[in-house]
């Protein structure tokens, strides 16, 4: 970062939601103006300004400072005074009306504003009202000036001291000196460190209540955000706050019963121990597991009987050229008699064929709906089942502005029945929305790999759907043929009996690579993707810009009458298409 000092001769931009400023400075020994862009919420028209930040290049606007921090002095002249005031920060005055103040009281304008503000009067064309607007303005914006002021002395940057004074006001030095670490559960952005940094240095006291509180809740919100738990047993949380917080047990477990006690966290009984929840990580919870008992419970009985399903089974196989083993054909009939279905299994079981059944025969029950939490897995599943899918968040009409999904139990959606794949990526609070959205008699059929990693977002939904058993699973445990040639995925089955992979199998997808320096791990890298890959593949491991000429040259050949003949893959006429698994 570099030191800038200078006039500001304007503000040409200022967004009054986030405070982000472009304004145009005058840097001291240079006559050339330049701009300075950053949250720059209280920076005025003629104050005298030292920014931190760093000289760049924009592409549309030239050479301009992208500031990180900034201070000012007010303005000591009379053009700079004359400046700042009419800028029309201040209410009631414009430029006329700044020239008539200066004009009057010469460059200490602003000293009379704040100490003797009533002698506004005594200017001409200025009456007690519009004297009184002008004063109670300026004294608004030196609040503001002197709260930023406050917060930076503790290191927030400006953009959270503008949403910290959004929230406190005038009151928030005030709020702050009394219990800085409502900071924590009122400012998104503000964490438990920088609040306990900002306590520390107003004085209070490492045994401090307000601390102990706020130290539980951010072990239980660390536990939720970074390893996904949605609670704590009892003395796991409290040995954790000990230390972090460097207090005695007992502090900690006093406070812990004193939070509980105002219903500020929730404590269950859960597998012969005490859970320790955040309100909302319970409360997600429990709905979920009230609208996932509604839909259970609320199945209408199908219009297909057993009958006219197993022979659209064996229409299917017929169809497809595929022969379902039994956990597929019992998985359709569940999905068709079910309310609720859960569909696991690991790598090559056949999950992607059950999925292409069970649309064919919930389509004669009624409008089906496909979705799954990521774009790239609906596209995988749009590309499998030859018909469109979708993100959960776009399927729920998700708002960027709001915040929240349009669709909810208010609103729900217009389906019969939704599948949703790769489900060990749902978490707790995605899972609840989705079934908020389900009108009861909707049937829904969940699909995942229980033995996949799970969810960035708290909770384990698939596991713990599955441990429940309340929810009818049908678990594919058949490796079929085609997977069965791949070593990656019976190495997958291995590891998950507990057994070592399979290393040292020459000419298969699935080998180790030992290399002793970084050096070594990247030439491998790059040769593998190459060439070694693309060879054993038989694919063309050139480069994106051969790869375009290539095309190119095809698309003209094919316009010309004389197109090359198209690569034969396993799934027909056409470019072969290979999946290289992930790993």
């Amino acid at each position: 970062m570099s030191k800038f000092e200078g006039i500001v001769e304007e503000i040409v931009f200022r967004n009054d939601q986030n405070g982000w400023t472009v304004a145009s400075i005058r840097l001291d020994g240079d006559k050339k103006r330049i701009s300075a862009v950053g949250v720059m919420p209280f920076l005025s028209a003629g104050e005298h300004a030292v920014f931190d930040g760093e000289l760049a290049e924009h592409r549309d606007y030239g050479r301009q400072i992208r500031v990180s921090s900034y201070e000012t002095t007010r303005p000591e002249t009379k053009s700079g005074v004359e400046r700042f005031l009419g800028s029309g920060l201040i209410r009631g005055v414009g430029p006329a009306t700044a020239k008539l103040i200066v004009e009057y009281f010469g460059a200490r304008a602003l000293d009379v504003l704040e100490s003797a503000p009533e002698r506004l009067t005594e200017v001409p064309g200025i009456g007690p009202k519009k004297a009184a607007m002008i004063a109670e303005s300026f004294a608004e914006h030196n609040g503001m000036r002197n709260t930023l002021i406050f917060l930076q002395n503790y290191g927030l940057t400006p953009a959270l001291s503008m949403k910290v004074y959004k929230a406190f006001g005038d009151a928030t030095e005030r709020v702050l000196r009394a219990n800085p670490y409502r900071l924590v559960d009122e400012i998104e952005g503000v964490g438990f460190r920088t609040a306990d940094d900002i306590a520390m240095s107003l004085g209070f006291a490492r045994e401090s209540e307000f601390r102990l509180r706020s130290g539980i809740r951010y072990v239980l919100s660390e536990a939720a955000n970074g390893a996904g738990h949605v609670y704590l047993p009892m003395p796991v949380l409290a040995r954790r706050a000990a230390a972090i917080l460097e207090a005695g047990e007992e502090l900690v477990e006093n406070a812990l019963r004193a939070l509980m006690l105002e219903d500020a966290l929730i404590a269950e009984p859960v597998d012969d121990e005490t859970a320790v929840y955040l309100p909302r990580f319970h409360r997600a919870e429990c709905e979920t597991a009230r609208l996932l008992l509604r839909l259970r419970d609320g199945v209408r009985p199908a219009k297909l009987s057993e009958r006219e399903a197993l022979s659209q089974i064996d229409g299917y196989e017929r169809d497809a050229g595929v022969q379902l083993c039994a956990e597929q054909r019992q998985a359709a009939l569940a999905a068709v008699r079910e309310g609720i279905i859960i569909i696991t299994g690991g790598p090559g079981t056949g999950k992607t064929t059950s999925i292409n059944l069970i649309i064919r025969l919930l389509r004669r029950l009624g409008g089906v709906e496909l979705c799954a939490p990521t774009g790239r897995a609906a596209k995988r599943m749009s590309e499998a089942a030859g018909c469109p899918a979708q993100t959960i968040h776009r399927l729920l009409e998700y708002s960027g502005e709001s915040q929240g999904f349009g669709r909810d139990e208010d609103n729900p959606l217009d389906a019969d029945a939704v599948i949703v794949d790769e489900m060990s990526m749902v978490d707790i609070f995605l899972m609840r929305s989705l079934l908020a959205a389900l009108r009861p008699g909707t049937r829904l059929v969940l699909v995942g790999d229980v033995d996949q990693l799970p969810s960035v977002g708290a909770g384990n939904v698939l596991r713990d759907l599955i441990d429940s058993g309340a929810v009818p699973v049908v678990r594919l445990t058949e490796i079929f043929r085609q997977a069965g040639q791949s070593q990656i995925v019976l190495n997958a089955h291995r590891i998950n009996r507990g057994e070592y992979p399979e290393i040292r199998t020459k000419g298969t997808d699935f080998f180790l690579e030992r290399r002793q320096t970084p050096g070594a791990a990247a030439e491998s890298a790059v040769a593998l993707v190459k060439t070694r890959l693309p060879n054993y593949m038989g694919l063309d491991g050139d480069g994106p810009d051969e790869a375009r000429r290539r095309g190119r040259v095809r698309a003209e050949r094919a316009a010309a009458g004389g197109a090359e003949p198209a690569a034969q893959g396993r799934g027909g006429a056409g470019p072969r298409r290979v999946d290289v698994p992930p790993g």
